[in-house]
Formats: C-alpha cells, structure tokens, sequence
C-alpha cells in the first residue's frame, strides 16, 4: 500500500491518522506499507529547503516523485536505495543521496528496525 499525505487544503486527517489507518490496514490485510507520507514529513523537518511537495502542498516535485519511488522500492525489495545509480536530472547528486537515504530510514523506522550502519 502507498501512505499519501495530508491535504492540507481538505483539513480532514493530519499524518498521525494516516499512520494509524495504514498501521491498522497492514495488521488487518497482512500487507506492507510504503510510508511515502512518512518519509515526506521527515525529509521536510530535516531539510525544508528541498520542496518534496509543490506549491499547492498537495501534488508531488519531481524530488517528492524521487522521494516516493526510492520509498517503494525500500518497502518493495526490503533494501536500500543508496547507492542505486539512477536520479532524474532535475535532482542533483547531493540531493538524491539524501533522498535515498530518508527512504531507507523512514521504511527501517516503520519496520520498526534500526538502519543498518
């Protein structure tokens, strides 16, 4: 499943209940979770320079779109997605590294696993 984000504009659920429906979902359905609204929020408390959502708050950039695919594939594969060579070239090198890098914590954080090293 692919955990979106608040609507800020819409105001009917914040992230903690997002996080608590797809907590539940995963229990009740036995199925994995890719927190891609997860690793939004945390990519924006540690860098709010790096605009994962667009101007209307709702619709991915291209990062957020980079963001979420690397998230996906950290749920997907059960592996990091640092280190792997392919970033669009709207995304700097600097960039993807720490975007990849908050995929692989927030999927580990949401396992409830600590990253590897």
């Amino acid at each position: 499943m692919y955990m979106t984000w608040p609507y800020e504009r819409l105001g009917l659920v914040d992230l903690d209940d997002i996080i608590g429906a797809h907590r539940q979902l995963e229990a009740d359905l036995g199925v994995s979770v890719a927190p891609v609204g997860l690793a939004f929020a945390r990519s924006l408390a540690e860098r709010p320079d790096l605009a994962v959502l667009g101007s209307d708050a709702e619709h991915q950039t291209w990062h957020g779109a980079y963001l979420a695919a690397a998230t996906i594939y950290a749920t997907l594969f059960d592996r990091s997605p640092e280190d792997l060579p392919y970033r669009p070239d709207t995304i700097s090198a600097d960039d993807a590294v720490f975007i990849q890098r908050i995929a692989w914590e927030t999927v580990q954080a949401w396992k409830g696993e600590p990253p590897a090293p």
